[in-house]
């Protein structure tokens, strides 16, 4: 109940130290008994998933590297519980799977699918082409080579485009510079339009 206007307080005329009101009372309620040296509520049960790696470490054993990177491979892909099958939208449109080993992925274990597909496309039709590069005995398509959506079925730059991974649909420049003058060259009228004479520069994969 607030305090009104007028009131006298509880502690008026008294001096020194006061004591709380409920000292030496007994309360309706119990205070949580200490569980030190205690089962735990999960003692004996078999829960979903427990992780090695804490239940380890929570006895103070310390773990090798070797013991760390086996625990990190039995939770990897399809092993994890929080495994959502390897896919997911960027907040662009664009699509990203998850590739193990990749040597351009994101530091998430991330790719975008559009660069994955044009990757396996130059790797069947054209293995020599220059925007590939071997990493033990593998060929990649190199970060700087830039994969562009063509709007040959939807809108370009659209959510649909950018998720439109057709092989039909993807060109390929040399650099964000190739990729930007297409860009710009594209928004011209059709007169001054020289890439789709065919007259431009930019380094597009020949289908």
């Amino acid at each position: 109940m607030p305090f009104a206007k007028g009131d006298t307080p509880w502690n008026k005329g008294k001096k020194g130290l006061q004591v709380s009101w409920n000292k030496g009372k007994k309360m309706p309620y119990k205070s949580r008994p200490s569980i030190r040296g205690k089962p735990t509520w999960c003692k004996g049960k078999k829960l979903p998933y427990v992780s090695e790696f804490n239940r380890l470490t929570k006895t103070g054993i310390t773990l090798s590297q070797e013991h760390k990177m086996k625990i990190s491979q039995s939770l990897k892909g399809e092993k994890n519980p929080n495994w959502r099958g390897g896919k997911r939208m960027h907040d662009k449109g664009y699509i990203e799977i998850k590739v193990f080993d990749h040597p351009f992925a994101m530091k998430s274990g991330y790719i975008f699918e559009h660069r994955l597909v044009m990757e396996k496309h130059l790797r069947k039709h054209n293995p020599n082409h220059p925007a590939l590069v071997e990493i033990k005995g593998i060929k990649y398509l190199q970060r700087k080579w830039v994969v562009h959506h063509n709007g040959t079925k939807y809108p370009m730059g659209s959510f649909k485009d950018k998720g439109d991974n057709r092989i039909e649909n993807l060109l390929l420049f040399a650099n964000d510079f190739e990729h930007q003058r297409f860009h710009y060259l594209n928004n011209l009228p059709s007169p001054y339009n020289l890439l789709r004479k065919g007259h431009g520069k930019a380094k597009v994969v020949p289908e």
